[in-house]
Parts: C-alpha cells; structure tokens; sequence
C-alpha cells in the first residue's frame, strides 16, 4: 500500500526554490475530557496533525464507539445533497456559476458556532423538500398508472354497462377484446354455430376490437371455448361503473395530482433562501462527522483522553505552544521511528506543486528519498506543450487558466489552483 500524501505548495526557502519531502514527527496530546470539543476543534482548523491510531487499548484508556453518531451525521449530509440538487433543478438562478472556481468561504468560529440555533429548523427544511420531492414523484407514478387506465378505458367510453358486468341469473356476459379488425358478421360466423348469443361491437381498430357478448348460462362453456381459441382477453382492469364514469373519475384523480404536483413545486421554490443554509449544513455535518472520528480513535478514561498522530516538524513547536497556552493540555513530540507508517508532506514552490498530485497517483516518495516533482514538472510540460501544438488553442487555455487564477484567487480551493 502507497503511504499517504499530505500536499502544501508555494513554498520557498531563504536559499530559493525547495524540493524535498518534509521531516515528520509523532505527536501525542494528553488532555482533559472536558475540553475535548474545544481542542478537537482548534486541530481541526490547524490542519497540521493526521491523527492515528499510535496506541493500543488498556485497562484503563479504551476508545469510544461512535459508529451511530457517524452514520447519523452522513445521513443528514446525504438528506442536505439531495435537497440541494433539488433547489438547484427548480431554482437553477440560484446556482452558483462557476462554483468550481468560487470554492468555498471560510467562516470564522463565531460564524460556525452560531449555526447551531439554526441547525434544527434548517434540518427540518432539507426534510420538507425531500418529503415535498417524495410527493412529487408519487404523483408522477400515480399520473403513470392513471394515464394506462385511460389508455385501456379509451375503446370502452361508449360502453353504457361496467366491464365488470359478467351476466343475470339466466344468461353470461362476456366482455373483453379479441386481436386485429373483426366485422360483425364474421364473429356471429365463429360463436353463433347453432348457439344462440348476441354480439355487439364497442370499438374496433386494427390492433383490437372491443366486443360484448351474451349468451345463455347453458351455452357459456362453449362460448367461452370459441372465444378463447380466437384470442379473447378480458380488460385489465375491471369496475363496478360504466367506463364513462371511470374516465371522469380518473380525470378528476388526474386535476387533483397535478395540483399536488404544482403546490409542491411552489412550496420547493420558495425555500430558495434556504440554499446557503443548506450547503453550511452540509458542511457543518462534515466536520461533526469528521471529528467524531477523530473520537473514535482517542484513548480515554473517565477524565482523560489521549490523541496521537503526526505532524510536520516546522509546526510542531508553534502547536505545542498553542496549546498549551490555550488548553490544560501536555503536548509530547518524538521523532518518527523506521517502523512507523508516517504520512508524507511535499514541499515545492508555485511551478512543481500542481505535480504532486500526478506523483500521488503512482507513488509518493518515503523518508530519506528524494522528491522528483521538480524535475517531472519540466518534463511534463514541455511535452504537454510539445502536444498541444496548435499555439491559438494554447493561448486561449492560459486565458482562461489565468483568468480563473486572478478573479477568484482569494476562494478558489487548492485542488483546483493546482489543476489551473
């Protein structure tokens, strides 16, 4: 298995451009429960600590399971996706452009913090525009079924006597459709062979005729026979009212759908304000979910909790200090041993680092070994250009490129600087 990869690019040093995998140390923070939240928190905003699973289980310090909190949070990231694909399908203005360049906006911690009063009603809207979206498409499969039903009452509208209708006390009623055009006179030939029926055609087209037939209870049995060996099929669907009045009420069932279908597209759109609150409950779940399972992997007592992991050498003090300036916490740095499983941090200036994600995708260097993304970006390039031959495709791409690069140079996310 490839080590992890941590990326930070444009960076330079007094002596000029660097190339080189940073040094890496062990960090282990012994902290009380009561300030868990606040320091899990701070980390996180850091960004300068992977956290692993560095220590086994004791007697005394065990990890916590919070499968279910997790899968809670996931879920109402899941809800918030999808009522924000929603949104942006009946209100499209109020989609971003260009929202791959916008990236994201940092907030600050009061901003984050503040969210929880609003975290509840906004929850309870991203459930009602599922729920409104879940009435929609019912309806849609109602409208579906309803539009077949018409599809097959159509031939029968004229027919004054309900297709369940089977006979009286003395006769049997058959009614049904037989394949392809049929004249009168032919069916009286086929069923009327020393049998006495009477034969009526509904409608007749060149896929179907619709007939009804009656005959006495006596002669059902051969009738049926007769009528089954030309095919007779009974409708598939089967009332206790004439078809007239089953298309009415269908129609009715139909204007009383799409009504539905409308309200719930009105009500839809009018939680258009709603979007920001939606993707900031997006990623406000994500980071819940994220530091539950940082949680996860503590070690803790019924006081204590204990978080190991990793983290760049060049930061090691300035966190150490932070902490310990902020929190009643004992901060312990060590130096990364041979059998340990470091994730690696590449170092490059503006023009390699868009490579490092390339390197990733094979095989980042390990410690002691050399970084190679320089010296791969120059190859790269040369022969992308050396591909790109047409020079008025080429300087409309770094039109584009740069224009994307300065316009949202203070919100564009790295991943995509880095692709620019």
């Amino acid at each position: 298995m490839g080590k992890r990869i941590i990326r930070l690019s444009g960076i330079k040093s007094k002596g000029g451009v660097i190339m080189a995998v940073l040094q890496m140390q062990k960090i282990s923070i012994y902290a009380l429960k009561k300030d868990r939240k606040k320091l899990l928190e701070f980390l996180q905003r850091r960004g300068v600590v992977e956290i692993s699973d560095l220590l086994p289980e004791d007697t005394v310090f065990k990890r916590n399971d919070v499968s279910e909190a997790r899968q809670n949070f996931e879920k109402n990231i899941s809800f918030a996706n999808d009522a924000i694909d929603i949104l942006e399908k009946y209100v499209p203005d109020k989609k971003p452009s260009l929202i791959a360049f916008k990236g994201k906006k940092v907030v600050s911690s009061e901003v984050y913090d503040s969210f929880r009063e609003k975290y509840k009603p906004t929850l309870n809207a991203v459930k009602r525009v599922l729920t409104l979206q879940k009435e929609i498409a019912e309806s849609k499969a109602e409208i579906v079924k309803y539009q077949t039903q018409i599809d097959i009452l159509r031939p029968w509208v004229t027919f004054d006597i309900p297709l369940s209708f089977s006979g009286t006390k003395q006769t049997k009623c058959f009614i049904g459709s037989l394949p392809n055009a049929w004249t009168l006179e032919a069916l009286y030939e086929s069923l009327a062979e020393g049998t006495p029926v009477e034969i009526d055609i509904v409608s007749s087209s060149k896929e179907q005729t619709c007939i009804f037939v009656l005959c006495s209870n006596e002669n059902a049995d051969k009738v049926y026979d007769i009528l089954r060996e030309m095919n007779f099929t009974y409708p598939s669907i089967s009332m206790d009212t004439a078809p007239s009045e089953q298309l009415n009420q269908i129609n009715d069932q139909l204007a009383e759908l799409n009504r539905v279908i409308s309200d719930a597209e009105v009500e839809i759109k009018s939680y258009a304000d709603h979007l920001e609150d939606f993707l900031f409950l997006q990623d406000y779940d994500t980071m819940r979910s994220e530091k539950y399972d940082v949680i996860s992997r503590l070690l803790q007592s019924g006081h204590v909790f204990i978080l190991t992991g990793y983290i760049p050498e060049k930061d090691a003090k300035k966190l150490e200090t932070d902490i310990n300036a902020k929190f009643d916490a004992c901060v312990e740095i060590m130096e990364v041993s041979e059998k340990d499983d470091a994730p690696v941090l590449l170092k490059n200036n503006g023009f390699a680092s868009p490579m490092e994600g390339v390197l990733a995708s094979f095989s980042p260097p390990g410690k002691g070994e050399v970084d190679p993304t320089m010296v791969m970006a120059v190859f790269y390039y040369v022969l992308f250009g050396l591909m790109l031959s047409d020079a008025g495709y080429g300087f409309l791409m770094v039109a584009a490129c740069g224009f994307g690069l300065i316009k949202y140079r203070r919100t564009i996310e790295e991943g995509m600087k880095k692709t620019l």
